[in-house]
């Protein structure tokens, strides 16, 4: 018997299984940080200090929680049912909408990494910094989405029936 008979998701393509490892990652990611800033409120706001912790330092336990899970998203005892749903949600979309999703979750991981380890801010980034990041990190994602709406709508068949 190979390895490939033993993985629960034999059945699932390649697209479904990257599907479910960056949901169990996005989830394990939000619910972890959904916990973590209450707490570290908490801590920062009983002390002395005026300052928190960077943004480095508060995303480092849900990225390596989000590592974790994702990595071991095969042994998910309910594993079977959401990758059944995320493979017929990913194969169901034409290869421009995966090419655009693919490339604008680089975009957000790239630009991410790029705040966090060469701090184009400074240390600290104020309330206008985080606007303007939020625009360079949305910018060139609503861009690709509006190109592949018009060429999707260009290059639709009209269909004859609707004629008369």
């Amino acid at each position: 018997m190979s390895d490939k008979d033993l993985s629960p998701s034999n059945s699932s393509s390649r697209a479904g299984q990257v599907a479910r490892k960056l949901f169990y990652f996005a989830a394990s990611f939000v619910l972890v940080l959904l916990v973590e800033i209450p707490l570290i409120s908490l801590v920062v706001s009983d002390s002395y200090s005026r300052e928190g912790p960077t943004l480095g330092e508060i995303l480092f336990l849900p990225v390596v929680a989000g590592v974790f899970i994702g990595a071991f998203s095969d042994q998910m005892p309910f594993n079977k049912n959401i990758g059944k749903y995320l493979d017929g949600l990913v194969s169901r979309q034409r290869i421009g909408s995966r090419v655009w999703a693919s490339l604008s979750l680089i975009w957000v991981v790239c630009t991410v990494l790029y705040l966090l380890a060469f701090e184009p801010y400074g240390y600290r980034v104020r309330d206008d910094e985080w606007a303007h990041f939020f625009v360079v990190v949305v910018s060139p994602i609503a861009i690709g989405a509006a190109v592949l709406s018009a060429i999707d709508w260009s290059t639709r068949s009209e269909d004859p029936s609707d004629k008369q």
